[in-house]
């Protein structure tokens, strides 16, 4: 997010993880293979306290950041 994340961004990104997961059980089901784990990850210029406690309880990264970020940044950042 550029600016301040709030609970409908956290609520957005629970829909597309629980989305992702539902996508990559069908795909099990049809061709097999397995993956272990879909993390949620939220970057924003800010989170209120009771909005990063949201994320957490959904077992979600987040990532604040002082400036604008590019995509070599955002790999830098959550490392292998």
């Amino acid at each position: 997010k550029t600016e301040r994340v709030n609970t409908d961004d956290v609520s957005q990104l629970k829909r597309y993880v629980d989305g992702t997961k539902q996508y990559l059980d069908i795909l099990k089901d049809a061709i097999g293979g397995d993956v272990e784990e879909v993390v949620g990850i939220l970057i924003g210029k800010s989170f209120p306290e009771h909005v990063k406690r949201m994320a957490e309880h959904n077992k979600f990264k987040t990532f604040t950041y002082e400036e604008l970020i590019g995509f070599a940044q955002l790999i830098e950042l959550l490392g292998p």
